[in-house]
């Protein structure tokens, strides 16, 4: 009968501890311990498939693609692959780590012309893409707190997310947002600005949101942000 890896290092571990427990017993005998203590004892196995290894080392920098979501705008037509390509491009350039917000590496707010500059796209192409984002709540914008007429974005952490954690508060309103996202993204909602009730049944509209948000992520690292890039 043929065994995958698997299998075996089950079998084998049944194995063992059956005969691990044999010898326990033939200790007790021998040296006349109490089997009540020997009981007492906790001895663990792992047996270990040494067929794989590690990818990549565990301190690699990485960013979160989550599937479930991915699946669920293209099934439905939401995004294409040239919107997919722009998120990968803006996840990986400008993305901060556990917040989300898109910043260029001096840690200033990414604008346009930013990713324009980085890019090499055309503006008309990059202001088009956005736009078409922005109202699938894929990406979210805000006017600038410095540039006139500028807008800064955070892209949705329920499809790119850069970091093992996130601010508490912060997680619970995207939580209680979750059921806005899928409706969205499954063409439900009707076109406009307004955004459902959470379970709370406290209403606000994207504006309202993301300064909600972006209140929590600076009360959390007002002392590592730089004055010069303190939202308002």
């Amino acid at each position: 009968m043929n065994y995958n890896q698997s299998q075996l290092a089950r079998m084998v571990h049944e194995i063992v501890l059956s005969k691990m427990k044999e010898e326990l017993s033939e200790i007790s005998d021998k040296y006349d311990i109490p089997v009540e203590d020997i009981e007492k004892l906790a001895i663990s196995l792992y047996v270990k498939d040494v067929s794989k290894s590690q990818w990549k080392s565990s301190n690699a920098r990485f960013i979160k693609l989550y599937e479930k979501e991915v699946e669920l705008l293209f099934d439905n037509g939401i995004i294409n692959f040239s919107e997919m390509g722009f998120m990968v491009f803006l996840s990986l350039k400008f993305t901060t780590y556990e917040d989300n917000t898109l910043r260029n590496k001096d840690g200033s707010l990414c604008t346009q012309k930013d990713i324009i500059d980085l890019s090499g796209m055309t503006k008309p192409t990059v202001s088009r893409t956005l736009k078409g984002l922005i109202e699938k709540k894929l990406i979210f914008e805000k006017k600038h707190d410095q540039v006139k007429n500028g807008k800064k974005y955070m892209i949705s952490p329920y499809i790119f997310y850069k970091g093992r954690l996130m601010d508490r508060n912060l997680k619970q309103k995207f939580q209680g947002l979750n059921q806005l996202f899928v409706d969205t993204w499954k063409n439900k909602l009707p076109d406009n600005n307004e955004i459902e009730t959470n379970e709370n049944n406290f209403e606000f509209d994207t504006e309202e949101f993301l300064s909600l948000i972006e209140k929590e992520i600076v009360n959390q690292h007002s002392e590592s942000l730089d004055s010069n890039y303190t939202y308002n």
